[in-house]
């Protein structure tokens, strides 16, 4: 069941994502009502029962879930158990797990809300079913949010209506900020942010237009788990873009403004990494004892789990880009071919570290990724059979 990941032609990926979804947020409810127990608090009154596909589908597979499972991680204590309790109520909050919300919070650690960034000694959110305000210590506003419901999508929460990113008929994400990252990935480097994000985004809302008109397996794909999207300024020369296992269904992302292809690619690219991170919050791809091999992308040695993760991004790319071939959208032949190109040799070079370790250093889990995306870049005539 779990190849279902590993491209959207495999199976019932929509509903193994909802089922893994929900179960991360059971597990992470858990961990923090037992994390509660052992500090003589009562337990959080979020019920495990509505955590469903059903209820939920996959719209919990995001940011506030995923500090939450990072602040588990760097350990539970008094002194920060007001912001921790506090970020697992406001996530059930924002979707709609409880109907309404008053949390009185202290403690120096940052809230992820809704795209926002907020940091005070002190803080206070109130929310209902149409609004979320949150005010520091001093009773000054500093954040207010309203929910946004569409025909047939899940509901967002806002500061404005330009925070929204529509993403087809199919559903809506929030623009979003990388202030985060200095708290929670200070290794990683920030990029710059586009200084004209309405515009980019709207390079982006055309691209999703595009799958969903030339290329609907890979529009699902992109919009199942796509919450977030952070847009980074643009260069002269391709594009910037990143994903982040532990800050789930975010994407970091520049616009290409001479190439349309480009942001499909970024878009398919990153999304396939939704995927496999959701599978690591779950279970290993790869033996503790494999060996670091070369990547052809970073021109040096690399875990094995890193070489399987960019396989598993450019292969989609390449099966999203034949079929947008055979499309009847008009694309410029040459920046397709090129694209082509550029994808296929990252690739093969992939390819080419995985195929003498996979069958000792994958496990399972890692196999069911690997082998039906190289059957199926093998049939399309990508990859050697052997």
């Amino acid at each position: 069941m779990l190849s279902a990941f590993s491209t959207p032609y495999e199976g019932d990926f929509v509903r193994l994502a909802e089922n893994l979804v929900c179960r991360s947020l059971r597990s992470v409810l858990a961990k923090t009502n037992a994390q509660a127990e052992q500090l003589g608090y009562p337990k959080l009154p979020i019920s495990d029962e509505a955590i469903s596909p059903k209820r939920l589908s996959a719209r919990s597979w995001t940011p506030e879930l995923g500090v939450v499972a990072m602040g588990l991680a760097r350990g539970v204590t008094r002194e920060n158990w007001s912001w921790l309790s506090g970020q697992l109520m406001l996530a059930a909050f924002l979707n709609e797990l409880l109907p309404e919300l008053q949390l009185e919070v202290t403690g120096p650690t940052p809230f992820s809300v809704a795209g926002h960034f907020v940091r005070e000694d002190k803080l206070l959110f109130r929310g209902d079913k149409q609004g979320l305000t949150v005010k520091n210590g001093g009773g000054t506003t500093v954040l207010e949010l309203r929910k946004l419901e569409l025909p047939g999508m899940a509901p967002v929460w806002i500061k404005d209506r330009q925070d929204v990113v529509r993403l087809g008929s199919a559903a809506v994400a929030v623009l979003g900020g990388d202030e985060w990252m200095a708290h929670w990935y200070p290794q990683d480097e920030r990029r710059p942010l586009s200084e004209a994000p309405l515009r980019d985004k709207e390079h982006y809302e055309s691209a999703l237009s595009l799958l969903e008109e030339s290329i609907p397996e890979y529009f699902v794909w992109v919009t199942m788990l796509l919450k977030e999207l952070a847009l980074l300024r643009g260069r002269d020369a391709g594009t910037d873009s990143g994903s982040f296992a532990l800050y789930p269904g975010h994407v970091q992302a520049s616009v290409s403004f001479s190439s349309p292809i480009s942001n499909v690619i970024v878009l398919v690219h990153e999304c396939s990494h939704q995927y496999f991170n959701l599978l690591l919050w779950h279970s290993q791809m790869v033996r503790a004892d494999a060996p670091e091999t070369y990547s052809v992308l970073k021109n040096t040695k690399r875990p094995l789990e890193k070489i399987l993760l960019g396989f598993h991004a450019f292969g989609n790319v390449l099966l999203a880009l034949r079929t947008l071939q055979s499309s009847k959208y008009r694309f410029d032949e040459s920046d397709m071919e090129k694209q082509l190109r550029k994808h296929l040799a990252l690739t093969v070079g992939l390819d080419q570290e995985l195929q003498p370790l996979f069958e000792t250093y994958l496990k399972e889990v890692g196999k069911d990724i690997y082998l039906p995306l190289r059957k199926r870049l093998v049939a399309a005539g990508f990859l050697p059979s052997v």
